[in-house]
């Protein structure tokens, strides 16, 4: 189904759907779901039969197109973010959190998804009731619109960087973390893949000490080998 609107251009988000993943963006409703969307002002939401139109950041009118996905689980409270390169920047606002819910991850300031021109780092922001203590997290994306970049998912604690996970295709990671540890989404330039292949062996910094029970250790390595 499609959604306009009366007065003209009052929607000023994707249309969200909410579902065990969080929120998502609907490309069809279903009677009996509740779905959310923001509007600049008072007015009346139509719906017709043609293919659902979704508005894009920075460009005036509604426009279909392809974007790459970050899920991420935090103890069971799944929330997925948005990115793809683009001819104009913008963004889109979270929606607030479900009722009896935590705030669900967001990119920095509250943002959902992401559309950029160029190469950028976008920090993101856990919700305050994602705990302390060490616990396990989980990401899974789908990365399938790349153009001229590189994606890379990175894991620093305090002003150290302890992991780049290059984010291509569909996959997916587990990671131990503690209070302090961090994530990004870097955008770099390159041709997609992680910037070619390494010209060295390296291995990179352990986290945490190697006394622990685990410890993560990142290798860069420039062919196929035995680990």
């Amino acid at each position: 189904n499609a959604v306009g609107s009366e007065p003209e251009s009052l929607v000023t988000s994707p249309l969200y759907g909410y579902g065990s993943g969080g929120y998502y963006f609907a490309d069809s409703l279903v009677g009996g779901e509740g779905y959310w969307v923001k509007c600049r002002d008072s007015g009346v939401l139509i719906v017709s039969a043609p293919p659902l139109q979704r508005p894009r950041p920075g460009i005036d009118g509604p426009e279909q197109f392809p974007i790459n996905e970050i899920r991420i689980d935090d103890k069971g409270l799944v929330s997925t973010l948005y990115f793809a390169p683009g001819d104009a920047p913008g963004s889109f606002e979270a929606p607030p959190a479900p009722p009896g819910r935590s705030p669900q991850v967001t990119f920095e300031g509250g943002k959902m998804g992401i559309i950029h021109t160029g190469a950028s780092n976008y920090p993101i922001e856990f919700g305050a009731a994602s705990g302390d203590g060490k616990r396990e997290i989980f990401f899974s994306w789908n990365v399938e619109i790349q153009g001229k970049f590189v994606y890379i998912l990175v894991e620093t604690v305090g002003s150290s960087e302890i992991s780049q996970t290059p984010l291509e295709g569909r996959g997916q990671f587990r990671y131990s973390i503690s209070p302090d540890t961090k994530f990004s989404l870097s955008v770099r330039a390159g041709a997609g893949g992680y910037g070619g292949v390494p010209g060295e062996y390296l291995v990179g910094e352990y986290y945490p000490n190697p006394f622990n029970p685990l410890t993560r250790v990142s290798l860069r390595l420039p062919s196929e080998s035995t680990v």
